[in-house]
């Protein structure tokens, strides 16, 4: 379902900070890193705000002077530092967010992020697993740089210049990047087994998170689900949300676009979103009591408002400047 475009979205800082602020509610043993989490996005999602500021001072000063004349020697021999800037400065918000993206002290924060989603999301894949502490860093050093290849991409994908062509260059390198991921944790893993394990937990890896999210709605429901149930509900919003559909699965970094974050995309993803939540609801039925339903329709509400919270601002953020 299209709530878990915050998972697709991770790159967007103020998306995760969201995720992070929720998940905060609950107790959890890894709630101090959690917190450091939390604060250092805040950080991050002022320094959005203020290159934006930046960025819009630099559109302003790149506008011409009305009082100058045109072929004024001196006018245009002089190039105020203002005026330098905004001649490198980038075509969108966007732009602004990638460049910062590429800073050292940026790049650490997201490590950081991405640290919390792994143990987060595959914390129990790993105990099945049985790895040593030396195994098991090394498998989480995979599963960052493969998820930074797909944050790489996402953020690629925003670029609103970009030509059919070169999205689909870009879509290409996912693909491949994925394959050698694939690869490389397969021969880590060095049994067949394990690999179909990860791949059923990476391909639910979207809707696992959702339910590390919202497991207390159940719990303070005093419905607490079973891990059978845990298991079914997870394949069964798996199930649904791979449903083929024209609106575009925003868990896929190349579906992000401008275009799939603008009102009418964002519209679209709420629309299926809706649709796809009462089919889980309905389908649950089989198998969750009516307080568990109760407590699954609240988690669907919750996940609406932040996916929908979360769309909106990673739009404006790559939204195209304003003339």
């Amino acid at each position: 379902m299209k709530r878990s475009v915050l998972i697709s979205l991770v790159a967007i800082l103020a998306v995760t900070a969201t995720v992070a602020g929720i998940f905060l509610a609950q107790p959890n043993p890894m709630a101090p890193r959690v917190k450091q989490l939390e604060f250092d996005l805040s950080k991050a999602n002022n320094e959005i705000t203020r290159l934006k500021a930046e960025y819009d001072k630099l559109l302003a000063a790149k506008k011409p002077d009305p009082t100058i004349a045109h072929g004024d020697a001196p006018a245009t021999k002089t190039l105020t530092a203002a005026t330098a800037a905004s001649q490198a400065a980038p075509a969108s918000s966007g732009d602004a967010l990638r460049k910062m993206m590429e800073a050292p002290g940026m790049k650490e924060m997201m490590r950081k992020q991405q640290e919390v989603q792994i143990d987060m999301t595959y914390g129990k894949l790993f105990q099945q697993l049985g790895l040593s502490d030396k195994e098991l860093d090394n498998f989480k050093q995979l599963l960052a740089d493969r998820q930074s290849k797909q944050t790489e991409v996402g953020m690629k994908m925003m670029d609103s210049s970009l030509t059919t062509e070169q999205r689909g260059a870009i879509a290409s390198e996912m693909t491949a990047a994925k394959k050698d991921s694939d690869a490389a944790i397969r021969k880590f893993l060095n049994n067949e087994d394990d690999f179909k394990t990860f791949q059923q937990w990476d391909d639910t890896q979207p809707e696992r998170m959702q339910m590390q999210l919202a497991a207390s709605n159940f719990d303070s429901a005093g419905a607490p689900l079973s891990e059978e149930q845990r298991n079914q509900l997870i394949d069964l919003m798996a199930a649904v949300r791979k449903t083929p559909s024209q609106t575009p699965d925003l868990n896929d970094p190349r579906n992000i676009t401008p275009g799939s974050l603008s009102p009418d995309g964002i519209a679209q993803q709420l629309a299926r979103y809706d649709a796809d939540a009462q089919r889980v609801l309905q389908q649950a039925a089989s198998f969750l009591s009516p307080a568990q339903l109760d407590a699954l329709k609240r988690m669907q509400q919750q996940m609406r408002t932040m996916a929908e919270a979360g769309m909106r601002m990673s739009g404006s953020m790559f939204a195209p400047p304003k003339k």
